[in-house]
């Protein structure tokens, strides 16, 4: 179970319920190809406002920080993990940039027509792999 806090559409004070669907959601799948880290999907309603908000575990605990909801359809929101903002604190505080790997690279698990694999589906415009 999850629990989110937050703000939404100016409620204040909001305290909404969920499970955790997936603790590894690519960005890539959420439709986000800029973010370059992983998240936490929730079934939990995070709207406009909960951004920022603390996810919590079943015991009070802080696994995540609520970041955004689905692009498309209802009930899918997503939260950056703990150990993600921690190990970005650092540069965050200095107001440095936060190091991350990055190709440039969009990927596909695979084609129909060719098989399983890694596919190159498209090299994004100055990227290191272009």
């Amino acid at each position: 179970w999850t629990i989110v806090l937050g703000n939404p559409l100016g409620l204040q004070n909001t305290c909404t319920l969920g499970i955790v669907s997936s603790l590894d959601r690519s960005t890539g799948e959420t439709g986000f190809d800029w973010m370059r880290h992983p998240l936490i999907q929730t079934d939990a309603a995070v709207n406009q406002g909960n951004s920022g908000g603390p996810m919590l575990n079943e015991v009070g605990e802080v696994i995540g920080m609520i970041s955004m909801r689905a692009l498309f359809g209802e009930g899918i929101g997503f939260a950056i993990p703990a150990d993600s903002i921690r190990s970005a604190l650092p540069s965050l505080i200095s107001r440095k940039k936060v190091p991350r790997p990055y190709i440039g690279l969009k990927m596909k698990s695979s084609l129909e027509s060719f098989g399983q694999g890694a596919f190159v589906e498209m090299v994004l415009e100055g990227s290191p792999a272009e």
